[in-house]
């Protein structure tokens, strides 16, 4: 499995349709959205909604709980599921 923790900011930041546009562009083919089980319906919503030219893939919201609820991450994870 190929694992790419990728946090946007060098602090929390809140899971918004701009942060979460800003993270998917600059990564390679996120599968997995991590987020805390507090904010997955809220996750949902943002991968659902209409987004930026280009973006050709909807990732999976995955509740973490060892995570804060500010934070959140994309995983690129190739052959296998989430730990």
């Amino acid at each position: 499995m190929i694992r790419f923790q990728y946090t946007p900011l060098p602090t929390s930041c809140d899971l918004c349709v701009t942060s979460f546009e800003w993270a998917m562009g600059s990564t390679t083919v996120p599968i997995y959205l991590h987020v805390h089980p507090l904010l997955v319906e809220r996750a949902k919503e943002i991968v659902a909604a209409p987004h930026a030219p280009g973006r050709r893939i909807d990732p999976e919201v995955v509740a973490d709980d060892t995570l804060g609820v500010n934070e959140w991450y994309l995983v690129t994870s190739i052959g296998s599921n989430p730990p």
